[in-house]
């Protein structure tokens, strides 16, 4: 039987408040039994994951996700019950059975696929369905079309910027109102740097 070995340490997002509304950075609990410990990660790397683990939308807050360690038993586990917590698990490789993790102090593991709640995101995937971004406007500026010699647009630090498409490295973000959207583009990777924010919550 094939040996599988699996380190539980989920990432989630921290909140804290920016602006009018709650914003996320990328942090990292991992749990085990009653005990907890918590760590910022850095944010800005995606090393080489092709996506992310997350929550589908029939997850509840009580349900638990199971991780196991490589002889098939439960190793260390993770619950949800608070709203704002948002699981974010950079995910390398996937498979009929299982995906393949990474840890934010580099440890491999896997979850199965048929774990309740857990679905697999690519980054773009995921990148689409946040609430907002946030941006350097200075080293990444706000322009006009997908292209780094395109026109600025003007950059208001008090909007919202919405995900609206991808094109590459490019995102295209909106501002405004359902009846007046303003629409602009952005760098949102550079290789393997994440080069934005991602806001979960307004």
């Amino acid at each position: 039987m094939k040996s599988i070995c699996l380190f539980g340490l989920f990432l989630l997002m921290s909140c804290h408040y920016e602006k009018a509304g709650k914003t996320t950075s990328l942090g990292s609990v991992f749990k085990e039994g009653v005990e907890s410990k918590s760590s910022q990660i850095e944010q800005g790397v995606l090393e080489g994951a092709i996506g992310l683990i997350s929550t589908s939308e029939n997850y509840q807050f009580g349900d638990t996700i199971f991780v196991f360690d490589k002889e098939g038993k439960v190793q260390n586990h993770i619950v949800f019950d608070d709203e704002y917590e948002v699981l974010s698990l950079k995910c390398l490789s996937k498979d009929n059975s299982f995906y393949k993790v990474k840890s934010e102090n580099n440890e491999i593991g896997f979850i199965p696929k048929g774990e309740k709640g857990v679905i697999f995101q690519t980054w773009e995937e995921h990148v689409l369905s946040v609430f907002s971004i946030g941006f350097n406007e200075v080293s990444n500026p706000l322009l006009d079309s997908p292209l780094e010699n395109s026109k600025k647009v003007y950059y208001d630090k008090d909007e919202f910027y919405h995900p609206s498409q991808i094109k590459g490295d490019w995102l295209q973000v909106k501002w405004g109102s359902e009846e007046d959207w303003k629409y602009g583009w952005i760098m949102w990777k550079d290789s393997e740097k994440l080069l934005i924010e991602l806001y979960y919550f307004a």
